[in-house]
C-alpha cells in the first residue's frame, strides 16, 4: 500500500527532472505529508509534450455514478490492473507518473503503529507508476483523479509493508509516458519493485499520522519509541 509520501524538491528541480515542458499545476508548495484526496502534481503525455497537471489522488472512474472514489482506490495492485474494472481500460493511455520524495509505511510495535519513511539513497525525487481518469459531473466540470500503482515488496520494504509503490527508474519513466506504447506486456514488466540496494528507510515522528501535520520535521529521523 501507499497511502502517504512526500514531494519536497523546488519545482524547477521536478521540471528538468522529468522533462516537462508544460506546467499546470498551480501553487506548487513544497508538501512533507500527502494524503488522499489531496490534489497532487503527476506528469503525462499530451500531444507528445510532458504536462505536470493536478490529479484528486483517490481514483473515480468516468462511469462513477456520483463522482466519489472510495479509499481503496488510492492504489491498484500491479497483478490486477488487467482485470479490474476500474483499471483496466486506463493502462492503454491515461498512464502518469508522480513525482515523489518519499513515501510512508506503519509497522506494528508494542501496543502502537511505528511510521517509517523510505527514500532512495540518493534522497532525489523519484517517480511512482500511477494512473488517472477523468469523470464529467452534471455540472460540466471534469474531475481528474489517480491512483498508485503497487507492487510485492523488495527486502527493504517487506521488513513494515507487504505492498510497496512501483517506482520508475529513467527509462521505465521513457516508456511509462510514452502514449504510443501500447504493449501491455512491456508496461506490465515494469511494475516489479525496486532494487533495494539503491533504497532506504529510518523511523519518523508519530505526528506524521495526522494529516494536518505538515513540516520538514516529519521526515527526520527519530529514536524508536519516542513522539
Amino acid at each position: 500500500m501507499c497511502g502517504r509520501f512526500t514531494l519536497t524538491s523546488d519545482i524547477d528541480e521536478i521540471v528538468e527532472l522529468f522533462d516537462i515542458g508544460r506546467n499546470e499545476f498551480e501553487g506548487y508548495q513544497r508538501r512533507y505529508n500527502i494524503a488522499p484526496t489531496n490534489i497532487v502534481p503527476a506528469v503525462l503525455t499530451v500531444d507528445g509534450e510532458r504536462v505536470l497537471r493536478g490529479f484528486k489522488w483517490g481514483l473515480v472512474p468516468f462511469w462513477s455514478k456520483d463522482g466519489k472514489s472510495s479509499y481503496s482506490m488510492i492504489n491498484a495492485r500491479a497483478e490486477s490492473i488487467l482485470k479490474k474494472p476500474a483499471f483496466r481500460n486506463l493502462i492503454d493511455r491515461k498512464r502518469i507518473v508522480l513525482p515523489c520524495s518519499g513515501y510512508y509505511e506503519w509497522r506494528k510495535e508494542g501496543s502502537g503503529k511505528q511510521p517509517y519513511l523510505f527514500q532512495l539513497n540518493s534522497e532525489k525525487t523519484f517517480g511512482l507508476a500511477g494512473l488517472y481518469d477523468t469523470w464529467e459531473g452534471p455540472d460540466k466540470n471534469t474531475v481528474w483523479s489517480c491512483t498508485i500503482i503497487t507492487t510485492s515488496p523488495n527486502e527493504l520494504a517487506e521488513k513494515v509493508h507487504d505492498r510497496m509503490p512501483v517506482i520508475l527508474n529513467e527509462n521505465g519513466i521513457d516508456l511509462w509516458l510514452d502514449t504510443n506504447n501500447m504493449d501491455k506486456d512491456l508496461l506490465t514488466s515494469l511494475l516489479t519493485s525496486y532494487p533495494t540496494e539503491e533504497m532506504k528507510l529510518f523511523p519518523v515522528s508519530k505526528a506524521v499520522n495526522y494529516v494536518k501535520n505538515q513540516g520538514e520535521d516529519l521526515i527526520k529521523e527519530v529514536v524508536l519509541n519516542s513522539k
